[in-house]
């Protein structure tokens, strides 16, 4: 005796009764390895790779490392104003150039949804992001940088001086260039400021470098002055003499060890070195425009995760071409939705993974590699 399944393909009864019983283990086993796949290395408290120099003061940036501070830089009794001025200097030395994000080197954090600015590295150019005043979306910032300024091994000392009037970039002492009615500080004052070094505070931008100083000052220093600071750090490596005016935030990074990078001029601006990783800011499935970029690593993410659900799609609909389906729904629809439903679960669960991102696009990409292996499977059943 012969029996037909739903899309009219007729079997005998040993291969339905095979089929029957492995393709749920067959699906079962997809739906096993789209976790793995998706949640590796389920580790919810990996090591932050941060690390002390042991020839020289400073720290070295390694991949999924942060280094913070905890209190809020700005407000009216904090070390910087909203609507500044201020001053940056920051030695680093490079050990990449990446080319798939803005890896941060600082931020400041408003300790909900985004950065109030940044100062960041893409491949070996110079960014500096700041928060577009009454701007509420993600995308809402001014952009300013230097081209080829951070290339990777080489010791650059940046100084920023920002104030309502503009924005001006100097380089290893030596003025580069000025932005007019730039300033990094908005002026809103419903701004915090977190200090995160190294990452951006969802922890998926890292910078792989050594940062060797960092002073942060309520002021506009001078030409003068920046040239001086700058022969002082190559001279006695430390930008400030004995008679300098004190920044509101110094770090020489002379500690050599611990979790605690000193504040040399205010111990309640210390910055934390944690031994696990964790990040300020959970993002759950964050919008494609948010992480779009038109380049190869972003077009093989979104490969991958079509193809990796084709055969979650396509096995599926196998199976539940052999089960009955309650009246009106179509297995198709089941399949898609089954699919939906394991991608979103993964999704979520990897919030809790700090290497980890949870991706709108990945979840529509995946959604669309079931329906691509459900229409495949259905297909090959009609031939």
């Amino acid at each position: 005796m012969r029996y037909e399944n739903d899309v009219g393909i007729q079997m005998d009864k040993p291969t339905k009764r095979r089929k029957s019983v492995f393709l749920p283990v067959i699906c079962l086993v997809i739906t096993i390895g789209l976790f793995l796949a998706g949640l590796w290395p389920m580790n919810f408290s990996p090591e932050n790779k941060v690390r002390w120099l042991k020839e020289e003061n400073g720290v070295r940036f390694q991949g999924f490392g942060m280094a913070y501070c905890p209190g809020s830089l700005i407000g009216p009794s904090q070390a910087l104003g909203h609507d500044g001025p201020v001053t940056l200097e920051l030695c680093v030395r490079p050990q990449s150039e990446p080319g798939n994000m803005i890896a941060r080197i600082v931020s400041l954090y408003d300790g909900r949804e985004r950065e109030v600015f940044l100062i960041g590295q893409w491949r070996s150019h110079l960014i500096i992001r700041t928060r577009a005043p009454g701007s509420t979306g993600p995308l809402g910032f001014r952009e300013i940088g230097l081209k080829n300024v951070l290339a990777k091994g080489d010791k650059r000392f940046l100084t920023i001086v920002s104030g309502k009037e503009g924005t001006l970039i100097s380089i290893d002492g030596v003025k580069e260039k000025y932005f007019p009615r730039f300033a990094l500080l908005s002026g809103e004052e419903e701004n915090s400021g977190v200090l995160v070094l190294g990452n951006s505070p969802d922890g998926h931008s890292a910078w792989e470098g050594d940062l060797l100083c960092l002073a942060i000052y309520n002021r506009l220093l001078e030409a003068e002055e920046i040239s001086r600071h700058y022969q002082n750090w190559i001279q006695f490596g430390n930008p400030l003499a004995a008679q300098e005016t004190e920044p509101v935030l110094f770090y020489l990074f002379a500690d050599r060890k611990g979790a605690i990078a000193t504040n040399e001029r205010n111990s309640s601006y210390n910055l934390l070195i944690p031994e696990v990783f964790h990040v300020l800011q959970r993002k759950i499935l964050v919008l494609t425009r948010e992480e779009f970029r038109f380049d190869r690593s972003f077009v093989k993410d979104v490969v991958i995760n079509i193809l990796g659900f084709v055969p979650f799609g396509f096995f599926f609909a196998a199976w539940l071409g052999y089960k009955k389906m309650p009246q009106g729904i179509p297995a198709a629809v089941v399949v898609i939705l089954i699919g939906c439903g394991i991608s979103l679960a993964i999704e979520l669960l990897q919030v809790y993974l700090p290497t980890r991102n949870s991706s709108l696009t990945d979840l529509m990409c995946n959604i669309l590699g079931t329906a691509l292996g459900q229409k495949l499977c259905t297909s090959s059943q009609g031939m």
